[in-house]
């Protein structure tokens, strides 16, 4: 079983073919790492929007550290993913001039230990398995950091997929029941991702302008399951697990 993506990357082409056949372009690149707590938050999160861009930053425990977030839209870009020098130099290029405090963010991203960069995309395979090889996770269906429901997504099929090997005998057949189970749920999930774009990285004055004022209204939304809160209770709990 494959249970991860990146470096498992090649062992999944080589058992279900060309990479790029299986992953689904949407539209931006993420970068995270860790820098000291440049603005003094205290256990707290905040983001900067411009169109097709935005900045943010959110605490970790102790508030000593904080996450710096850059994204920004984009066609896929032709980048070499072993390169990190290339990738700093992409984002200090997309996020010169932006507003707040984005500079001093963008400076620090030197000295990060885990600096991280990636195009937002979701795996989109026809089939998990093939034979006795079967994939989990972000490695099978992995939904973006967009849906904000990968780690779901890979615990539930884990368990899941556990749960039909040992009920039924036949591999080949248990692993056939467990994707026509799991799929839609995967599906729903997956789709969560638009809207996340829609709300973290609006491509238009115009669209940060209607986000904010759909913020304010988030806690009487949430009252009657509405928003993109509600859609995301609403994927997560469609599985019923069985019993142990």
């Amino acid at each position: 079983m494959i249970g991860a993506d990146g470096q498992h990357s090649a062992v999944r082409e080589l058992a279900f073919g060309p990479e790029r056949g299986f992953t689904r372009h949407l539209g931006a690149y993420l970068s995270i790492y860790t820098v000291d707590n440049l603005l003094g938050l205290r256990d707290q999160a905040v983001l900067y929007n411009e169109p097709g861009r935005a900045a943010a930053m959110f605490t970790a425990r102790g508030n000593q550290r904080a996450k710096v977030v850059l994204l920004f839209r984009s066609d896929p870009l032709d980048i070499d993913f072993s390169d990190p020098a290339a990738q700093r130099g992409l984002l200090r290029h997309r996020f010169a001039g932006m507003g707040w405090e984005t500079e001093r963010l963008v400076a620090a991203m030197a000295d990060a230990y885990d600096f991280y960069f990636d195009e937002m995309s979701q795996v989109r395979l026809p089939g998990w398995s093939t034979g006795r090889i079967a994939l989990l996770g972000d490695a099978a269906y992995g939904p973006s950091p967009m849906s904000g429901q990968g780690t779901s997504l890979a615990l539930i099929g884990a368990y899941l997929l556990a749960h039909h090997l040992a009920a039924t005998p036949d591999v080949l057949t248990a692993l056939a029941l467990w994707e026509k189970q799991f799929r839609p749920n995967v599906e729903d999930n997956q789709a969560l991702a638009t809207d996340g774009m829609s709300t973290l990285l609006p491509a238009s004055r115009l669209g940060i302008f209607t986000r904010n004022q759909a913020m304010r209204l988030l806690p009487l939304l949430a009252r009657f399951g509405r928003g993109f809160g509600g859609r995301i209770e609403r994927a997560s709990r469609a599985v019923t697990l069985p019993d142990p």
